[in-house]
């Protein structure tokens, strides 16, 4: 039932007005699961070591659905809640394209890390725009948005590369643990430290007047550096999964058994 003046389109509270919604517009967001579930079915996947990595794309569905609610809601950050729902939801894509390439990596052999790089980018990132494409968006067109996902995807797959580099440099193996802890600040402290700046800006008069650039601020942040928070999920399934520990090294370039072994 309406509740706002609505002028000449009809009463304030007008009749309840039904509405028929397709039964395939309520899978549109979960497509892509089912194209992960019938890679899971594969011969190699064959066991249920395979199907843990259901729990990490639960998780992060999880803390996406909580935090969409409550950036929306102005709890914290302030931000436009379109420009949160939209990085949430590149952010599902992400994760279930993540899953996807795992489902997969154990048919990836090139060694030449550029061209694996290249390779993974992508699996990834047409992962992501078949999500993209299934899902409708309402917000951006398609175009848009599978651009937009395809820059920030490879914002991260080269930081990635960079800190893989650097932590292959200094330490004598790849420490899935330290990754982890890379992937944990990385993915969590821009955010934080902006926001707790929002919330001392919010409580100055005098600092009020700069808050929109620190909501910018808070913005960008947010799109570059949450990917690490989606990541860091399946580090950690490598680093308590030897059999996805395999697959992500097959994936990402630990390619010595030496780098197979976690802190």
């Amino acid at each position: 039932m309406t509740t706002q003046n609505l002028d000449s389109l009809g009463p304030t509270e007008g009749k309840a007005v039904a509405v028929s919604v397709p039964i395939s517009d309520l899978f549109r967001s979960v497509y892509l699961w089912f194209v992960l579930f019938g890679l899971l079915m594969r011969r190699s996947n064959r066991n249920r070591s395979a199907w843990i990595i259901l729990f990490p794309l639960l998780v992060i569905y999880i803390i996406l659905h909580i935090a969409e609610s409550w950036l929306n809601s102005y709890f914290i950050f302030n931000l436009h809640m379109y420009i949160c729902s939209l990085i949430c939801e590149l952010l599902r894509f992400f994760a279930v394209s993540l899953a996807i390439l795992l489902s997969v990596s154990d048919l990836i052999t090139i060694q030449n890390r550029s061209l694996r790089f290249f390779l993974v980018f992508l699996i990834i990132f047409f992962a992501g725009a078949l999500a993209i494409n299934f899902s409708e968006p309402v917000i951006l067109n398609v175009i848009v948005l599978t651009t937009m996902f395809g820059i920030l995807l490879l914002i991260f797959m080269v930081s990635r590369s960079v800190i893989s580099v650097l932590l292959r440099k200094f330490f004598s193996y790849h420490q899935l643990t330290l990754y982890a802890v890379v992937c944990f600040v990385l993915g969590f402290c821009p955010i934080l430290i902006l926001g707790i700046i929002e919330v001392i800006l919010s409580r100055s008069v005098q600092l009020q007047s700069t808050q929109v650039i620190f909501r910018n601020a808070i913005i960008i942040s947010q799109a570059i550096s949450a990917p690490y928070i989606v990541f860091l999920w399946f580090v950690l399934l490598a680093l308590f999964s030897p059999f996805y520990r395999r697959r992500f090294a097959q994936s990402f370039g630990l390619t010595t058994q030496q780098d197979l072994i976690p802190l």
